[in-house]
């Protein structure tokens, strides 16, 4: 979304209108200035993971991502994934009230000299306005920008440090269908960026999210020079080699018009020379047969290759084709190991897959206790298939303490993301009030949305439910379905 141009007519204008900081923030000297904003500080174990339930009076979760530029305090109930073109962005989609919201939040490689934080937060409106503004409209496809605005980044009330300013914009999408707000926060060691899509009539509910849930980090306070690597990620110096990046960012640009030709003539040399970012995107291709004939062994050529430079959704994407000897010979054994160096990366399927094969001894010998442990990084970030299982494993008291109540746990937020399965067996604890008070309509309710996303145990409860269950009741349980459905399975009973 933000091109890496030259603007040295804007840097000068900069320059010449910068603001005094250390009147404006209280502070003896620059340093001091920059320590003063509201900044997060996550130690290197926590960053790239989900920490959940780190405001117990707000049931959110805490990610902060691996370089350390920035973190974001879930809401309860939203979910996270990581981008497939950018190694430091992130997607993360909830709701606020009854309105859906949809934001990718990344770094750029977008840097206006060496500055502090404080010297780049004083920079006058205009200026910044200048920088951006036909950026944003050349990349979203903008029509005109029908909002600008600042933000003060903060939490709350509850810190007296001084909140950061973010500059937005918001404007209809260009096929009429979302209103999308873009914040944009300059930092030393990088240009952050969010980008957020509502519904066209809830033009309002963006701000909101971001300015309650976005921090900056303190690693973006660093420039990158003295920025250490992100812990555990030592293929990323062959990814983020400067003079390729402009070039992938245009591949992957045309990848997703649909201009595949271009992509391959522009991934191709990179996938040769050795980006593990641009043999996993070719991989893709041949996989799918995007702009190619579709070519199983191929594209396990290149996952491989990518794979053992350490990138995530290649060793992923490799263990699915092992484990189902899709353009290699079939080895669960091999696919298993490349599962668990994606799952060790925080790949939340990968984690899912590997909790599978310990709890089926798939490739291993069988473990529920590990089982347990994998469904739980998986769940812990959102992913529904793993949530179910945990609940499972909970339910039974394999690998984990029998526990009831936490079973409905996690059965709820996969029954919330629209999981058949999760919504099943959440409708069976209600209905035989284990581990929560018995509830028959909310009980039906969920068996009938589990059978109508096709759970076939879910159709044979529902006929015996309604012999069960008086005329009223079950007026009443099709009427909360429908108005659950409705809402994305989200605040139901």
């Amino acid at each position: 979304m933000l091109h890496n141009r030259t603007t040295s007519t804007v840097g000068m204008a900069l320059l010449l209108g910068m603001l005094g900081t250390t009147s404006l923030y209280g502070a003896q000297t620059i340093a001091e200035a920059d320590l003063a904003f509201d900044v997060d500080n996550a130690p290197p174990e926590a960053r790239g993971k989900i920490l959940p339930n780190v405001d117990p009076a707000a049931g959110g979760s805490k990610y902060t991502d691996a370089a350390g530029l920035y973190t974001f305090l879930m809401p309860p109930g939203w979910t996270m994934t990581a981008l497939d073109d950018e190694a430091q962005g992130i997607a993360f989609r909830g709701s606020s009230g009854k309105n859906k919201v949809n934001c990718v939040l990344s770094a750029k490689n977008y840097l206006r000299g060496a500055r502090t934080l404080s010297e780049l937060q004083a920079t006058p409106d205009d200026s910044v306005r200048t920088t951006f503004e036909q950026a944003l409209i050349d990349d979203t496809g903008w029509k005109k920008v029908e909002k600008r605005g600042t933000l003060a980044l903060g939490d709350g009330g509850r810190s007296k440090r001084t909140p950061v300013k973010v500059w937005t914009w918001g404007s209809l999408s260009p096929d009429g269908k979302a209103y999308d707000t873009v914040a944009i926060v300059e930092a030393p060691a990088a240009t952050l960026l969010v980008l957020c899509g509502s519904a066209p009539d809830a033009r309002d509910v963006a701000e909101p999210v971001i300015k309650r849930s976005f921090r900056l980090a303190t690693g973006a306070l660093i420039a990158p020079a003295a920025r250490p690597s992100a812990p555990g990620t030592p293929a990323r110096k062959a990814e983020e080699k400067t003079e390729d990046r402009p070039i992938f960012q245009e591949a992957m640009r045309a990848y997703q018009r649909g201009d595949y030709a271009t992509a391959l003539q522009l991934l191709l040399p990179l996938a040769e020379q050795g980006n593990p970012l641009a043999q996993n995107n070719l991989g893709v291709m041949y996989d799918k047969g995007y702009g190619v004939a579709q070519d199983e062994a191929a594209a396990a050529k290149w996952y491989r290759k990518a794979a053992g430079l350490g990138n995530t959704k290649a060793q992923f994407s490799l263990g699915v084709m092992l484990a189902n000897g899709r353009g290699v010979a079939k080895d669960d054994v091999e696919a298993g190991q490349w599962y668990r160096k994606a799952a060790e990366q925080g790949h939340a399927e990968a984690q899912y897959n590997t909790g599978l094969r310990y709890a089926g001894g798939r490739g291993v010998e069988t473990n529920a206790t590990e089982a347990a442990n994998w469904y739980r990084k998986s769940a812990e970030q959102g992913y529904a298939k793993a949530q179910t299982n945990l609940g499972v494993l909970y339910s039974k008291g394999e690998g984990v303490t029998k526990d009831d109540a936490e079973a409905v746990k996690w059965y709820r937020l996969a029954a919330e993301q629209g999981n058949a399965l999760g919504q099943f067996n959440l409708g069976l604890k209600l209905l035989n009030g284990q581990g929560a008070a018995r509830d028959p309509v909310a009980a039906t309710m969920w068996i009938s949305l589990a059978a109508q996303g096709d759970e076939k145990k879910a159709v044979a409860r529902l006929e015996a439910l309604g012999k069960q269950l008086t005329p009223e009741q079950a007026e009443q349980a099709k009427k909360l379905a429908d108005e659950c459905k409705a809402r994305d399975y989200r605040d139901c009973l």
